[in-house]
Parts: structure tokens; C-alpha cells; sequence
């Protein structure tokens, strides 16, 4: 063997750059080859958007179980877009139920929808002690409203090339597929399909910011569409600064529930700032919604107390209301 590979050095240098290339090309994928056969493949699930009722996920391991219920959702809609703006639900997390994040379940049937029947191997003992498929695997149950439902298991996943190994319905077949499943299903987040958001305010509406600080009183207000410094002296402030301002606040998310728990973390310095927002509503009085930051962290990091609940979200010009010069318009 040798001596043919000495007699022919030139022809096996060539072979073995061959091997070589391709297996470039097959780790690699630099022409988008792979990608493209992937997603010329045939789906894994037929998402009957508007029938579906309620999504189970379970993780074993962690003692964890999801329930996203579905208590209204269109039957005619242009695309998923459509679907999850006009749908109604809420979740159920180890039998505790919050509101759902619409966001987050669009981002998980976007997956759902996008799993392919594409690399496959049988179902055999050995396939399923490889891939991780067995009784104690996660599952997603797609439950929908004729009695019919969709079981998907989720063996092991592999961080490094972003894929999960699945079984559809004790199907004789094992996929490997695209995406981490059990991150993309709320494995390291246990408040994934929770709301994040923590208002509902129509930034358009808010019409004056009262702050109460150190024994210090700033107070804003919108007069047609300028916003002015009412106290501690009257002054015109640049509507730009004071309208990213107000949005930041409307669109505070959740990075972390404490619920009614207040955390004693020694990290938060105190800052006790009570902030009220007056919105206007239609053909009625104007409502208020008043809530404390209550610390702060990391420069960015807030502890939130709002309607007896605790949140910690990041803000970046919060503080600007406490120095109301610099949101002074200059002349």
C-alpha cells in the first residue's frame, strides 16, 4: 500500500485535499448548499394556527411544566404577524397563571414552523439511547379543537451546532433538526411566555410625569404636543430627549420576576423614587398609574415596584427627570 502511494505521491496529495475540501464544505457549508437542500425539505408539523387551543411543554428534569392557553384566536389572518397581534391567552406555569407574552410564543411557533424533515435515522434502541429519546424527555403537545394533538420529544440538543434530535408522534423516526428546541421552549427562563411588559399605556396618552425624590418634587406635562418643566421652575424642554423618555418608561420589559417578593440583594442601592404618569382617556377622567424604582445597579439595572409586584428591568435615561436641566430646550 505504501509503495503504490510513493509510486503515485502526486495522485494521492490530490485525493486527499479532495477529502479535504469536502469536508470543509460539509462543516462549513460556504456556498449555503446544505442550508438550501434543508430548506427545500418538507415540514416536520402542520401548525393549524387557528385550531390550536392549548400548548403543553414539559420538562422533567426540572420539574417544569408550561401551559399556554389559547382563549381567542382569529380563524382568518395574513401571517403569523396577524395571528399573534389578534389572539387573546394566557400561560399557566406550574399551575400559576400570568398573562402571556405575545413576542416570545411568536418567536417559538416561528420554530415550530420552521423544523424540517430533513436528516433522519430509525427508531431503534440504540438511535434513542444516541439522540436522548425516551420517557423522561421533554415534550411539546400541540392540543387542538377536533381532540387531535401533535407530541413532540426533545432528545439532546447540541449547543455547538445549534440542532435538537425530535420524535413526532412515536413516529419510527428520529430528526435531527435546526435550533436548540428546549431554549427556544423556556428551559432556562422559566418566565418566558410570561409578559415581560409591565404597563399597557399608550405612550401617546401620557400627559404629565410627577417624580418624588429626596423631598425634591419635578413635575412634567405635555401641552399639545410640547412638553414642559411645571416644577420646580416652568421652563420649555426638548421634546426629542422628553419623548424617548417617555416611550422608555411605557416599554419597560421584566428582565427578572420577583413577584410579591422584594429581593435582598445588597447589590441594589436604595434610590426610593416615586414616579406617577397622568393618561388621558377617552370620554373619561384621567387615570393614574404610580410606581416606585426603589433601586438601582449596574448603572442600568432597576428594582420596579408596581401594583405590589417587583420587577427588575434596565432603563438608560430614567434619571435624566431628575436633572430637569438638562432637558431644558437651549435658546
Amino acid at each position: 500500500m505504501m509503495e503504490k502511494i510513493k509510486k503515485n505521491l502526486g495522485l494521492s496529495l490530490f485525493v486527499l485535499n479532495l477529502l479535504l475540501f469536502l469536508v470543509f464544505l460539509f462543516l462549513n457549508d460556504p456556498f449555503h448548499l446544505l442550508s438550501k437542500t434543508y430548506e427545500k425539505a418538507p415540514k416536520l408539523l402542520d401548525l393549524r394556527l387557528s385550531e390550536i387551543q392549548k400548548i403543553r411543554i414539559t420538562f422533567p428534569d426540572k420539574s417544569l411544566e408550561y401551559q399556554v392557553e389559547i382563549l381567542n384566536a382569529p380563524t382568518k389572518f395574513k401571517n403569523l404577524e396577524e395571528y399573534i397581534q389578534n389572539l387573546s391567552g394566557r400561560v399557566i406555569i406550574n399551575q400559576q397563571e400570568y398573562e402571556l407574552d405575545k413576542e416570545n410564543l411568536k418567536s417559538f411557533i416561528e420554530t415550530l414552523q420552521d423544523l424540517k424533515r430533513y436528516y433522519e435515522i430509525p427508531d431503534t434502541q440504540e438511535n434513542r439511547s444516541m439522540a436522548g429519546i425516551n420517557e423522561k424527555s421533554a415534550k411539546i403537545i400541540i392540543e387542538y379543537k377536533n381532540q387531535k394533538q401533535d407530541e413532540l420529544k426533545i432528545g439532546y440538543v447540541s449547543i455547538r451546532n445549534n440542532s435538537s434530535y425530535v420524535q413526532l408522534n412515536k413516529e419510527n423516526k428520529i430528526y435531527q433538526v435546526e435550533y436548540n428546541l428546549k431554549i427556544k421552549s423556556g428551559y432556562e427562563d422559566v418566565d418566558y411566555f410570561r409578559n415581560h411588559s409591565i404597563f399597557n399605556i399608550d405612550k401617546n396618552k401620557v400627559q404629565k410625569i410627577a417624580l418624588s425624590y429626596k423631598n425634591n418634587r419635578y413635575v412634567y406635562a405635555k401641552a399639545a404636543k410640547d412638553w414642559q418643566l411645571i416644577e420646580p421652575k416652568p421652563a420649555k424642554l426638548q421634546n426629542t430627549a422628553m419623548e424617548g423618555i417617555v416611550e422608555e418608561i411605557v416599554n419597560f420589559k421584566a428582565t427578572k420576576f420577583y413577584n410579591t417578593q422584594k429581593p435582598q440583594d445588597k447589590d441594589w442601592e436604595a434610590l426610593n423614587l416615586t414616579i406617577e404618569l397622568d393618561i388621558s382617556q377617552d370620554l373619561e377622567a384621567t387615570k393614574k398609574e404610580i410606581f416606585m424604582i426603589l433601586g438601582r445597579k449596574s448603572y442600568v439595572k432597576y428594582l420596579v415596584l408596581y401594583k405590589d409586584n417587583y420587577y427588575e428591568v434596565s432603563a438608560y435615561r430614567i434619571e435624566d427627570l431628575l436633572e430637569p436641566d438638562k432637558l431644558i430646550e437651549k435658546k
